[in-house]
């Protein structure tokens, strides 16, 4: 999995607690692996105002997405993601998923 964090390219091996640094959070696209399933993948994802992403978190194989402006958040497998790329929100949007 790539993990880019304000273009800069993580280990996606590492455990990361990525925490909001400005008031509206983070903006995180992700693009899922189309073989991970063994038939239609996932379809990507682009979510606003992200204020966590919490990489290989309690040492499991799992990535998580939360949101504390919107109240969502969820969690997958790292293993079906084959890309996180994370870059700063500018604006408070209405939804968590756009």
């Amino acid at each position: 999995m790539l993990l880019s964090y304000l273009n800069a390219e993580l280990d996606a091996k590492q455990e990361y607690e990525l925490n909001l640094i400005t008031p509206f959070g983070f903006n995180v696209e992700i693009k899922y692996n189309k073989s991970f399933y063994g038939f239609d993948q996932r379809p990507n994802q682009k979510l606003n105002n992200v204020t966590e992403v919490h990489n290989l978190f309690s040492n499991s194989i799992h990535i998580a997405f939360e949101s504390d402006i919107h109240a969502q958040g969820f969690i997958r497998n790292t293993q079906e993601i084959e890309s996180v790329v994370i870059t700063l929100a500018i604006e408070n949007s209405t939804s968590f998923e756009f």
